[in-house]
Formats: structure tokens, C-alpha cells, sequence
């Protein structure tokens, strides 16, 4: 669909009453919500934040109440546990997930969960919280400062190569460009500590597995995908004595195999999370490859209502 296209589709379908009309026919269908970060910074450089990865403090403050007005809030399980019975929900349930694990999970986003009692999850990817390894798309963003024509073809290239090959490619451009991300505490690429998370779990916030190193599993060997998804299981569970969850890396069809999948069942987990963008349905819904959708800072209050809502695509 046509970008002008599917905001026309939105200020229309986004109004709340016909939002509203949307929420009542797929009220029997669980809604998970995918976020990568919360963010109070206001100006960004012309890559930084182009995808809308870090959703504002004031709009994502909107969002949890206009949920709470529509939905009851649970927790993950709570909707995996739907799945694996192969029941609808009885009512309106949606579930709040983060990705990545980035500071501003606590800083930002959290004492907004803490204030509206709202549960969430978060998949930490362990080399970023762990190691204070840098995203690979976010060394890609700093190191090309504002050039977007390379950025958004090195993205497209580097999204679907091989994985030696993007390391080789990231490190290119850092000493072509001499820039390279190194996280700070106050770098807004910084990833959670273990005392924050530690904070957040504490406080009834969940916390799973989203791999090591971030890799699309479906380009590894057996051998290289069970060392990304075990040692991230095992990394949460000594770190918080359980780990529940798992989220695929980007989260595509393309992005994991059947390779994948018996190594997901193999670590106990019965459900996992991909970011196929549609509401989840309980009764016939794959349960290792559950949909999410994802929310970005340009989704304004009408695409974001007519999204939740199941009446456009992302």
C-alpha cells in the first residue's frame, strides 16, 4: 500500500469510533505490541531515529492509557498460555513487549509502566546488555554520521547478507569514516545495565531472550544458532532465575528455519515471537511463531489507534 495511501486509510480508520467499531470485531484476538525504545530527546541527526525505533515519552504515554481505556492489559504468558489451550480470549487482551534492551527501557518507558501498573516484557539481546556490544544498526548509524543514501542502502545490503559479510562491511565503514559507536553511559544508543533490569524485575516486569549477538538466525549453521539462543537463555536465567520468552531477531519469515524452531523447542520454550504484524489468533496461530505489531515514533494517534485496532497493516 502507497505511504499517502495508508495515511489517508489511517486519519479515516483511526477515528476513535471507528477504531472502536475495529476493536469489537477482532475482540476475541489477543494484541501484542512490539516497541524498541522510549525516548525523551527531541532533535535527532537525519539517520538517528529515521525508522522511528524510539518512540516519544508524551505518545507512548498516550498509548499505554488509550489501551487501558480498550483492553486489559496481561502479561505475555497470560496470551501464550491462550495459544497453547487453542482458546479465544474472552475479552479485550493486549500485551506490551520491548526488543533489543536499550537504557531507555528504564529511563523512559518504565516508570511510565510502573505509574499505569501496566506489565511488559523485554527480550534482551546478551551481548549488547552483557558485553556493551553495539547494535550493528546502530554502528552502521553512527559511523555514517547523515549520509541516508548509503545508510538506507547499506541497511537494505547488510540486512540480507551473510553474516560474516556485515561484520567485514561495519567494520569498513568505521575506518573509512573514522567513527565508531562506543556506548557511553549517556550514549541514547546505551544498553540496559544489570542493576536496572534487576530494578525492573523486581517490579514485575518480565525479561527474555532474543539471542547474543542479534544475527538473522535463518544465515547460521545449526551449530552457530543454538550457541546464539542457548547462551542467551542461559545469560537471563543465571542473571534472573527464569527465562520465559523468546523473540526472533528481526522476526521476518525469511529470518529463521526449521533448523530454528527444533532448537527453540529443544531449550523448553513452547511459544516464541516474530514481528508479523497482525493481532494473534488463539485458535489456529503456530505457537512458535506468534505476530507481534510494531510501533514506531511516526505512527501518530491515528494510525496508532486504527493499528491496534486491526483495520490497516503497518
Amino acid at each position: 500500500m502507497p505511504p499517502i495511501v495508508k495515511k489517508l486509510a489511517a486519519l479515516v480508520l483511526g477515528q476513535p469510533l471507528i477504531a472502536a467499531i475495529g476493536q469489537k470485531w477482532h475482540r476475541r484476538q489477543p494484541l501484542v505490541l512490539l516497541y524498541h525504545g522510549v525516548t525523551d530527546q527531541t532533535a535527532f541527526s537525519k539517520i538517528q531515529n529515521y525508522h522511528g525505533k524510539w518512540v516519544a515519552v508524551d505518545a507512548f504515554r498516550r498509548q499505554i492509557r488509550w489501551l487501558k481505556k480498550h483492553f486489559t492489559l496481561v502479561s505475555l504468558a497470560e496470551i501464550e498460555r491462550l495459544v497453547l489451550e487453542r482458546r479465544p480470549a474472552a475479552k479485550p487482551l493486549a500485551a506490551i513487549t520491548f526488543d533489543d534492551g536499550y537504557r531507555n527501557n528504564f529511563r523512559s518507558a518504565f516508570p511510565i509502566l510502573q505509574a499505569e501498573a501496566v506489565p511488559a516484557t523485554f527480550f534482551l539481546a546478551g551481548d549488547f546488555v552483557q558485553n556493551r556490544r553495539p547494535l550493528w544498526i546502530d554502528r552502521l548509524e553512527f559511523c555514517l554520521g547523515d549520509n541516508l543514501a548509503a545508510y538506507t542502502r547499506e541497511r537494505q545490503e547488510l540486512k540480507t547478507g551473510a553474516e560474516v559479510e556485515k561484520e567485514r562491511r561495519l567494520s569498513e565503514w568505521e575506518t573509512t569514516t573514522g567513527r565508531r559507536l562506543v556506548l557511553t553511559d549517556d550514549s541514547p544508543y546505551a544498553p540496559l545495565n544489570w542493576t536496572e533490569i534487576k530494578m525492573m524485575a523486581d517490579a514485575g516486569m518480565t525479561f527474555g531472550a532474543h539471542t547474543m549477538s542479534h544475527p538473522i538466525l535463518s544465515r547460521l549453521d545449526r551449530a552457530a544458532q543454538a550457541e546464539e539462543i542457548l547462551a542467551s537463555k542461559k545469560l537471563i536465567e543465571e542473571r534472573l532465575g527464569a527465562c520465559p520468552h523468546f523473540a526472533y531477531p528481526n522476526g521476518q519469515p525469511d529470518d529463521w528455519n526449521q533448523a530454528t524452531l527444533e532448537i527453540i523447542k529443544e531449550a523448553g520454550w513452547r511459544a516464541a515471537w516474530t514481528t508479523l504484524p497482525r493481532r494473534v489468533r488463539p485458535e489456529r496461530d503456530e505457537p512458535l511463531t506468534l505476530p507481534r505489531i510494531t510501533i514506531a515514533n511516526y505512527h501518530d494517534d491515528y494510525r496508532f489507534r486504527a493499528l491496534v485496532s486491526g483495520l490497516v497493516p503497518r
